[in-house]
């Protein structure tokens, strides 16, 4: 296993070369952009975006992977739509290779109080003053995993 420092804060960010990781991330809505978190490839000097979310533990399902991330992540509780597509992510990272099956779902924030206008801010530890951030899906903004954009926003 080589954990990989993330784009967001440093914190770690658990995919290795040789296994494929199960993601669940959310598509969440709000006066026409998205949520999503801003990451940095150093080795490709690129700006991009992930859906937030992350890593299905072994015994979880995908749904519930999504509820306690952004429980965790976040410290909110997200209502969990429909299943917008289940895709396979095989990509590169600050050089390594990585590879995923994402289930994307449609989520909801508990309110629209929650929808800051600058984003969600992050609650976990040694994120303080970083958000996930409301963005257009446009032809110039890179998005991940691409499949996203095969999704009517």
């Amino acid at each position: 296993t080589v954990p990989l420092k993330s784009a967001v804060g440093g914190k770690l960010m658990p995919f290795t070369e040789k296994y494929i990781r199960p993601l669940a991330v959310a598509v969440i809505r709000y006066q026409g952009k998205i949520l999503a978190v801003r990451g940095v490839d150093h080795v490709k000097n690129e700006v991009f975006f992930r859906l937030p979310g992350g890593g299905i533990e072994f015994g979880e399902t995908a749904e519930a992977a999504l509820k306690r991330e952004f429980a965790e992540e976040f410290g909110v509780e997200v209502k969990i739509g429909r299943r917008l597509d289940v895709t396979e992510n095989v990509f590169s990272y600050e050089g390594r290779a990585g590879h995923e099956i994402v289930f994307v779902f449609e989520a909801f924030l508990p309110d629209e109080k929650s929808c800051f206008p600058e984003g969600l801010p992050f609650a976990e530890p040694g994120m303080e003053g970083k958000f996930a951030e409301w963005i257009t899906v446009a032809p110039d903004v890179l998005v991940y995993p691409e499949a996203v954009r095969q999704i009517r926003f």
